[in-house]
């Protein structure tokens, strides 16, 4: 059963920390590409402009849950 107590141990231990990381940046990331290839495919043109600013959301959502994650104890 998924208690707090239980997800919250998960989370404070570094192997949990490192699998949520890596469930959320890799999540973070593929969602920024698919939109990019559909802002594509409906027309949208500036593909750097849209790259660019898909991109940096990505890894400031990055950078943002690694400090969160560092955050629990």
């Amino acid at each position: 059963m998924f208690t707090y107590e239980s997800i919250h141990a998960f989370a404070a231990h570094w192997l949990g920390k490192l699998i949520i990381f890596g469930i959320i940046t890799l999540s973070l990331w593929h969602a920024a590409h698919r939109f990019r290839v559909a802002l594509f495919d409906v027309g949208v043109r500036a593909d750097l402009v849209v790259a660019t600013i898909l991109y940096i959301i990505a890894a400031l959502g990055t950078i943002s849950t690694f400090f969160s994650l560092l955050s629990i104890h």
